[in-house]
């Protein structure tokens, strides 16, 4: 009676058994498989090898391919499906970056988007000339209030020499252009609902 070895526990058992007598592994689908010519039998005098054995039982001759193990076992993949990649882990402090949802500095100026008139510190801008009131429109209050104190400083000369006119109203001029283009420029960055701080420029 020809006998096979388990594959499991690695004793003999006959091959018209239906499962092992010593470990109970089923025996009957894998008589024809043990029985051919195969990895499984030992080069030398043809005796079956358990997957897990390194020499044959009978003449202790090496095995030519390595035994299998648990840790060699692949899942079987679907066609056409990728193997599962690990995910890199963030660390438990990661949020994730949007301008639209960015928390806004301390102290720092927000509008509700399309609230905020640009028009408006244009014309403040012009009828005031640089007295700093589009920056007040703006919310910028202390800015405002510096360039008025500003303004209203660069005409004190003329109280003393009326030769200082034109040099007072050059400098007004230029500081009064440089005030238009800020109040349009924070203006339009409120009006989009971007935070702009209480000392920011353009």
């Amino acid at each position: 009676m020809p006998l096979l070895i388990c594959p499991d526990c690695g004793k003999q058992c006959s091959d018209q058994a239906p499962a092992c007598p010593h470990c109970g592994r089923p025996m009957s689908p894998l008589a024809p498989a043990m029985a051919s010519p195969s990895s499984d039998q030992c080069p030398q005098c043809s005796a079956l090898m358990a997957p897990s054995m390194v020499r044959c039982p009978r003449c202790g001759t090496a095995r030519v391919t390595p035994p299998a193990t648990q840790h060699s076992a692949q899942i079987p993949l679907k066609a056409g499906s990728l193997p599962p990649q690990r995910m890199p882990q963030q660390p438990s402090n990661f949020q994730p970056y949007s301008h639209g949802n960015q928390t806004p500095a301390p102290n720092s100026i927000t509008k509700a988007p399309g609230s905020h008139s640009p028009v408006i510190a244009v014309l403040l801008s012009v009828i005031c000339c640089s007295a700093g009131f589009a920056q007040m429109y703006n919310g910028q209050i202390g800015k405002g209030i510096v360039m008025f104190c500003i303004s209203i400083a660069i005409y004190l000369p003329m109280l003393s020499s009326p030769n200082a006119v034109v040099a007072c109203t050059v400098v007004d001029s230029l500081l009064g252009l440089t005030l238009i283009f800020d109040s349009v420029a924070i203006a339009n960055k409120l009006n989009r609902g971007e935070p702009v701080g209480q000392w920011e420029w353009f």
